[in-house]
């Protein structure tokens, strides 16, 4: 059986894959996949917003040429991605789906858990990477531990650069290994 990012990348969304095996999917399915994708959205453009706003002049927004995804980027040219992780029941206990973007894995990662209704930010922590393609988290997992966990959005600009400083006295990502070569598209403040 093939898994199911293997679909999505010959057949397109699930609903898709839903119309080429013949089956309707029924109409409040699809709206409630469509609400909590909006509410996912409008967070992410809260959280822009907040990080802004809370530092004009060292943070703007931007993404890579060809996408749509707001990342980061600081006064000192930093990128540093945003990641929202929705709520999700495995095994009949809630986890946190961590599934950073391919493009963004080397980059200093603002990951934002959200909450079951996924329409609240539960948590906010700054990770130095998100060298995986998935990650399945919950509030004791050791994972988080690697990050720097923050209070508020307010403390966003000085977890990033005490990351930004360990990265470059271990040589780790250091300023030349970021992905800075990708083409960016410039928003400005947002």
């Amino acid at each position: 059986m093939p898994s199911t990012n293997t679909l999505h990348n010959h057949f397109g969304s699930y609903r898709r894959i839903y119309e080429l095996v013949g089956y309707d999917l029924p109409a409040e399915d699809l709206l409630k996949g469509c609400e909590q994708m909006d509410r996912t959205m409008r967070l992410r453009h809260e959280v822009v917003r907040q990080v802004s706003e809370l530092f004009p002049g060292r943070v703007s927004v931007t993404h890579f040429a060809g996408r749509s995804r707001s990342i980061f980027r600081l006064k000192n040219g930093m990128l540093v991605a945003l990641l929202l992780c929705r709520t999700v029941r495995r095994y009949g206990r809630l986890r946190w789906r961590v599934v950073p973007c391919r493009a963004e894995h080397e980059l200093i990662t603002l990951a934002c858990m959200l909450n079951p209704a996924h329409d609240r930010i539960q948590s906010y922590h700054v990770f130095p990477h998100m060298m995986f393609n998935s990650h399945w988290s919950h509030r004791k997992d050791p994972w988080l531990a690697e990050g720097i966990q923050l209070k508020t959005l307010s403390e966003f600009y000085a977890a990033v650069e005490r990351l930004r400083v360990e990265r470059s006295t271990t040589g780790e990502h250091g300023e030349d290994a970021r992905p800075g070569t990708r083409s960016l598209v410039n928003l400005g403040a947002f």
